[in-house]
């Protein structure tokens, strides 16, 4: 046990460790600048912008595959895989796991989206900072610190909506597509049942 331990927390710290030694540097280096509230004011950023993106991004998911889920038929959950001897040996089937996978899921699409959050720390402060250059472009009649602070948080805001979309989109579809081919008696698992069923019978039989 100790030993299965120390594999996953070697590896774990060898990551974490680098990351934790750097943040630490930097958290010296700017407190002897003076400059420990900015520090501190990014720190805060990337923190609440990642976890307000990442439940965002999960909820929507969620919502999304629940919906699929909801929508589409509902598989046959008593038949068993595989029959030897008359006794049935089930199989994993993903049309049944299906309910069970789609909370972890949408929160591994959540934590990556909360990363492209975290990462864009920048560009929010300065949306959130801006300050007017008190002069218009001639076409649109904005002021000309909307091209230089906003329009690039919209620009991320867009691309991230239009990627959960897209990740959202296709999980609904393999969900649906997964519990169609069960209900239907087709998929992956199905042919497993009647390739084993027969396999395991002839087995039995030459026993």
């Amino acid at each position: 046990v100790w030993a299965l331990a120390a594999l996953g927390v070697i590896p774990a710290l060898l990551v974490v460790w680098p990351s934790l030694a750097g943040f630490y540097t930097d958290w010296l280096w700017f407190q002897n600048l003076g400059f420990g509230v900015v520090f501190s004011a990014v720190l805060v950023t990337k923190i609440s912008l990642g976890l307000t993106i990442w439940l965002l991004a999960a909820a929507i998911a969620w919502l999304n595959l629940r919906l699929a889920l909801r929508l589409s038929p509902v598989p046959d959950r008593d038949e068993p895989a595989f029959r030897a001897n008359e006794e049935g040996v089930p199989v994993p089937d993903p049309a049944v796991l299906a309910p069970r996978m789609i909370l972890p899921a949408s929160l591994i699409i959540g934590a990556f989206a909360g990363m492209l959050g975290w990462g864009a720390w920048d560009t929010f402060l300065r949306f959130r900072h801006q300050q007017p250059f008190g002069e218009a472009d001639p076409i649109f009649g904005r002021d000309i610190g909307f091209y230089f602070f906003t329009i690039h948080v919209l620009d991320f805001a867009a691309g991230l909506l239009f990627a959960l979309c897209a990740v959202s989109l296709l999980g609904a579809v393999a969900v649906y597509s997964v519990r169609r081919a069960a209900q239907d008696g087709g998929g992956p698992i199905s042919f497993l049942r009647r390739r084993g069923m027969g396999s395991w019978r002839r087995n039995a039989r030459s026993t």
